[in-house]
């Protein structure tokens, strides 16, 4: 029986909690500074008593920076088994939390199957939750409607809450006499104010603020401080609103401590780079080092299609300057959902940035991995290198399609010769390196690459196009019409497959069905009635006529590669 309310409540009382204990052996440090950063709310380790499936991690800036990812159901995406597997995933990838955003239909099922299945902290924006859950206009709504959806969700085990406490009738004063250009961009900040303006009374979840940290303390429930008023774009960045914001939450964030309720601050999104690092200090100054939490931050507002780019050089920034937690952001970001290759884009990049910073900030261990990797790349040991990749699969993915890359090895020491002779290298050359003998291996080079690069030309809808075979990864008969595959998109043309087929022999393809072309460059499994190939979530059919002969002309392609 736990004789104990929350984590901070048994750091105080100097218990040692299972969660404790664990994260303690994550972070290689010692349960007695971990139990004191936890004691003064330094560090949140965010567990709902009734998450079952929990692996729990702690959150604070003298931790490993954590990251975030935004899922859930929604008109576009409404498979609850679908969206499952985009949260395994994500937590394969590395992601610490995943935040439940579902926004369509029965909600409930969805977030119970993440806290009895998922092993990552679970968070939920209740206020997004509610018109949902209870079908009626926002402006219906009371006040204890939003409270029963909180405590709903601490009851299915979500382990933090984003809740815009900080938004009050001051605030939407000083929104309308500070003119913004972006006004507010918060989902969650934008409800609560519509619904203030609407009514006429105070933010309930600031009103009624006592009655929530009750909720969230029975159920060992962490609080994520929304910044409603964050800024959606630079010229909005760390002006009067979002500093008067953070002001009232730091007032929340010590009431909330006398209730032995764990805090985390939520922060800026767009942010010029110059001022990354002074937002991060002001928080922790006037959030008395409470977790800070951000979304990015973007430190350009002109990257669409790349925002996972611009978050990443922010996030980098940031948690190397106290944020203890990075939200992700995919370059789907202002554009679209994200689909499952965006994800994972969002997330490799949030990763990197956050084990940049830990490494700057000297976290214990942080580099260890990447001195493995130095050791790996020294002597040319690929599959160590791949144990040490932050993305293992798509490292090998482009290693094994080019695995003709070609290799000057220039040193000062003879006596590595013969281990680099290994790695087969088109030369050898010693120091001081003579320029004749330089430019001979760059024209060898040059050459090769040009005597293996074939080209095939065919018309689309009248214009001439020009492709290299091996930038095809396959070809599709659809009647008259064949569709050539490439990383770039799509290419129709009228050619017969069976006239390409005796085009692209020399280019190492292969007919595994009388309508299909694949390059055996991509070929990445033979199963027993399909291949799957790199580049594509396509599956090939495989003819049973053609099994035997793709295998043998597997076996040729990787002696022809591999074999020195």
């Amino acid at each position: 029986m736990r004789n104990y309310t929350t984590q901070m409540d048994a750091a105080r009382k100097g218990i040692v909690t299972p969660e404790i204990e664990i994260v303690a052996k994550k972070e290689n440090m010692t349960t007695e500074a971990l139990m004191k950063l936890v004691a003064e709310g330094k560090v949140a380790i965010c567990a709902n008593k009734n998450h079952t499936s929990l692996d729990p991690e702690g959150v604070g800036s003298m931790l490993r920076t954590k990251i975030n990812v935004n899922l859930g159901v929604s008109r576009d995406c409404k498979d609850y088994n679908i969206e499952m597997e985009k949260v395994m995933s994500a937590v394969n990838l590395g992601a610490e939390a995943i935040m439940d955003l579902s926004s369509h239909g029965n909600t409930q099922p969805f977030r119970q199957k993440l806290t009895h299945e998922c092993p990552a902290m679970i968070g939920t924006v209740p206020v997004y939750d509610s018109v949902i859950h209870y079908q009626r206009d926002l402006a219906t709504l009371t006040a204890q409607d939003f409270i029963d959806v909180v405590r709903l969700h601490a009851e299915d085990g979500v382990d933090f809450v984003t809740l815009h406490c900080g938004i009050t009738r001051k605030t939407i004063e000083q929104i309308k006499k500070h003119k913004r250009k972006m006004n507010i961009v918060s989902r969650g900040g934008s409800l609560v104010f519509a619904w203030m303006c609407m009514t006429g009374e105070e933010n309930p979840f600031y009103e009624h603020y006592d009655e929530i940290l009750d909720i969230c303390e029975e159920y060992d429930v962490t609080i994520s401080l929304g910044d409603a008023c964050r800024p959606g774009c630079l010229a909005d960045a760390t002006d009067v609103c979002q500093i008067e914001e953070l002001v009232r939450l730091g007032e929340l964030t010590k009431r909330a401590w006398d209730h032995n309720v764990q805090v985390m601050v939520e922060g800026p999104g767009h942010v010029p780079l110059d001022q990354v690092a002074a937002n991060m200090k002001v928080q922790q100054s006037i959030c008395m080092g409470a977790p800070f939490y951000v979304l990015g931050p973007l430190v350009t507002d002109i990257a669409p299609g790349y925002d996972h780019i611009t978050s990443a050089i922010g996030g980098a920034v940031a948690a190397m300057n106290g944020a203890a937690f990075l939200c992700y952001v995919t370059p789907a970001e202002h554009l679209a959902l994200p689909n499952v290759d965006d994800v994972k884009q969002g997330i490799i990049a949030s990763k990197i940035a956050a084990h940049a910073a830990d490494i700057a900030k000297g976290v214990p261990g942080a580099r260890d991995i990447d001195d493995k990797m130095a050791e790996a790349r020294q002597k040319l040991d690929w599959d160590a290198q791949y144990a040490c990749a932050l993305d293992p699969e798509t490292a090998k993915a482009i290693r094994e399609m080019d695995r003709d890359v070609s290799i000057i090895f220039v040193t000062s020491y003879k006596k590595y010769a013969i281990d680099c002779i290994n790695c087969g290298p088109l030369r050898f050359l010693v120091k001081p390196v003579q320029l004749d003998a330089l430019k001979e291996a760059v024209d060898s080079i040059i050459k090769l690459i040009t005597e293996k690069r074939e080209t095939i030309s065919f018309k689309e809808n009248g214009d001439d196009v020009r492709l290299y075979c091996d930038e095809i990864i396959f070809c599709e008969s659809n009647g008259h019409m064949l569709t050539l595959y490439t990383k770039e998109g799509q290419f129709c043309t009228r050619i017969n497959i069976g006239e390409l087929e005796e085009h692209l022999k020399k280019a190492h393809f292969f007919r595994p069905h009388k309508s299909y072309l694949i390059n055996m460059r991509y070929l990445k499994r033979i199963c027993d009635k399909d291949v799957e190939l790199y580049g594509t979530s396509l599956r090939i059919p495989l003819s049973r006529n053609k099994k035997s002969a793709l295998h043998e002309a597997f076996v040729a392609e990787m002696e022809r590669r591999y074999v020195v």
